[in-house]
Formats: C-alpha cells, structure tokens, sequence
C-alpha cells in the first residue's frame, strides 16, 4: 500500500516535471523567433499588388430598373395569413343563401348577406310618432308662452310625414324659447 503510494507520487512528479521543462522550451523557442525575426517575418508576409494574379472575371451588364410582371400559374387552396374578424351592431334578420365556411366559392359581386329591414323601419316610425305626439303635447303651450312663434311651430308639426326623413328643426329667436324646447 506504501510503495503504491511512492510510485504515484514519484510519476506525479516526473509528469509535473515533463510539464514544466516543455512549456518552458516553447516559451523561449517562440520568444526568441518572434524577437530575432520580426522584421523577417513581416517583410516575407507582405503581398505585392503586382504578384497577384487575376483569374476569374465576373460578367457585368448595363441595366434599367423597371417593373417587371410576375405571373404565378398555380392551383390549390389559398389560406390567409391573418384572420380577422368582423363585426358590426345593426338590428335586423340577416338572410344569406351563402354559407360562409371553409371552401364556400362565390364570385365578385355575388350577395353574401342580405338585411330584412321591416322590423327597423317599424320601429323608427313608433319613434316618429312618439316625437310627433310629444310636439302635439308642446303646441298649446308654445301658442300661450311664445305666440309670435306658434305658426312656425304648427308648420314645423305639419311637414312630419311618418315614412319620410325628419326636415331641419326650426331656428329658435330667443334664448327663453331655445330653453323651453331643450
């Protein structure tokens, strides 16, 4: 056990020792070569122009930039690269005698969707209404409190038509009639 001990020791200096006398001859061998022969060295490193020797040519040509048509002839199926989505807020029945699911063809200009409208349109004319009964409610008060306004008012009433777009509401004259009426 002893002597294993010894001979592992003694190769472990011998190995140390081998190390240590190597390092240092490359150490100096580098030393001295790159010292004594710098300027060797470097003159034998240096590449004249003239010693060069040229062997392949590119192909150059003169040319104009313009664009050029790109015609892809190709089937398959065409996937988008973003999906979106889109939506608004309007009342009514949509009606659609396309189903939009993968794969569904349909050509520009076809009619995608369609919206029953009779549901919106009956609905605005009970709120014409409504504001129509409001301003029958407001005339008798107008005729008391704002006579010289009162003809303007009835003809403003009049003109309402139910299926028709509201006219412009009248001008007001004085501050205490605009107040009256908001």
């Amino acid at each position: 056990m002893k002597a294993r001990k010894i001979v592992v020791f003694v190769l472990l200096l011998v190995f140390l020792g081998l190390l240590i006398v190597v390092g240092s001859i490359s150490y100096n061998s580098g030393m001295s070569y790159g010292e004594a022969n710098a300027e060797k060295i470097r003159k034998s490193k240096i590449i004249s122009v003239d010693s060069v020797l040229v062997e392949n040519f590119v192909t150059a040509a003169y040319t104009r930039n313009e664009k050029s048509p790109i015609m892809v002839k190709s089937s398959g199926r065409i996937v988008p690269g973003k999906m979106i989505g889109i939506s608004s807020e309007v009342q009514g029945v949509l009606e659609s005698s396309i189903t939009l699911k993968k794969g569904t063809k349909f050509k520009k200009g076809d009619l995608l969707f369609k919206l029953r409208d009779t549901d919106i349109k009956l609905m605005l004319a009970a709120k014409k209404s409504a504001y129509l009964s409001l301003i029958a409610q407001n005339l008798p008060d107008i005729a008391t409190d704002f006579s010289t306004e009162f003809e303007k008012w009835n003809a403003f009433f009049n003109a309402i038509n139910v299926d028709q777009p509201l006219n412009e509401f009248p001008d007001f004259n004085t501050t205490r009639e605009k107040l009256y009426h908001i």
